[in-house]
């Protein structure tokens, strides 16, 4: 239950046991000696949970860098095979963005990194553009006097959080007025961003739809990748969750306070694409890791929520009347 507000009044009509002095500095003594071994514990979980966080970024750095699985050109050469490089990968990709354009207009190609500035990349690697890799749209304004109390959810920028969508706070659009919006509506698997104030001490809020997220409908400022090639989605998707990504559309500004990103700045955002073989491996090799940080970090959180409740224990059982 959560009160609102007490008054001096009421406060002081709050009755409270107390014991002869003697009885209450034992009481203090025995409080201030739980909450000591309760801190340090504490203290000890959230050094672990920094720890893991961490290593998931190190973890996702390692991925995108061509250092956590053996490369497809080392590997090809042992067999003695050739294979496709994340050149080729890329100027296939390129030929199926022609192909697929259905955009206004004269089709134009889309920008490549600038790679000056860029490190070297492993044998078979090549750089690419977040543009060049896959079409970005961006969600309607939706009218909130339209709003219905049930239809299609709208997916919003309140209804995400590093990894997942939530739909504890959920707005609906009519079924009725869909027919101009079915261009908005998510698949299972697209990548999702929000673009104002996405990044949160939890970390970045970008995150894949599952099938129980939908159907819904992206809002404004709200971003989904739709990459050309679908094989690429879930390492375009680790990609997008490393320190470099974040500090691309941080720029200069510090701690988690950016205000909004814009869809030019996402497109310009350049990612090492290494073989669809090699792609492969990464992301199976990413996702046992970071399977086994989340089973952690779950853990943690619960021992954390324990720490709080088993505070409260303490402070009932011994200043409780004996």
């Amino acid at each position: 239950m959560t009160v609102k507000h007490l008054s001096s009044r009421t406060v002081g009509e709050i009755p409270l046991p107390f014991p002869p002095l003697h009885e209450q500095r034992q009481i203090v003594a025995d409080i201030e000696a739980q909450f000591t071994r309760l801190d340090a514990g504490v203290a000890a979980l959230k050094r672990v949970q920094a720890n893991l966080k961490r290593y998931r970024a190190s973890v996702l750095k390692a991925a995108c860098e061509g250092r956590l699985v053996p490369t497809e050109a080392d590997l090809a050469r042992k067999e003695g095979r050739t294979f496709e490089s994340g050149e080729q990968l890329l100027r296939r990709i390129l030929a199926e963005r022609r192909k697929n354009w259905s955009g206004r207009g004269k089709y134009k190609e889309p920008i490549p990194p600038y790679t000056a500035n860029l490190p070297r990349l492993p044998e078979g690697w090549t750089w690419a553009s977040v543009e060049q890799l896959s079409f970005l749209d961006l969600g309607f304004a939706f009218k909130s006097a339209e709003f219905a109390d049930s239809g299609i959810k709208l997916l919003r920028g309140d209804n995400i959080e590093p990894g997942r969508l939530r739909w504890a706070d959920t707005r609906y659009w009519p079924k009725s007025k869909m027919e101009s919006f079915k261009h908005l509506l998510v698949k299972a698997g697209d990548i999702v961003l929000a673009m104002d104030r996405p990044l949160i001490s939890l970390g970045l809020k970008i995150a894949r739809t599952r099938p129980d997220d939908l159907p819904c409908l992206l809002v404004q400022r709200m971003a989904r990748f739709r990459p050309l090639v679908d094989e690429i989605t879930s390492f375009l998707f680790h990609a997008l969750n490393t320190d470099r990504f974040i500090k691309h559309l941080v720029g200069g500004q510090q701690g988690t306070q950016l205000p909004h990103i814009s869809g030019n700045g996402i497109q310009s955002f350049p990612i090492a694409i290494p073989p669809l073989t090699e792609q492969k491996r990464i992301v199976a090799e990413v996702e046992r890791r970071l399977s086994v940080i989340d089973e952690l970090e779950t853990l943690i959180t619960t021992n954390l929520h324990r720490a709080s409740r088993l505070r409260q224990s303490v402070l009932k059982n011994l200043l409780a009347p004996r």
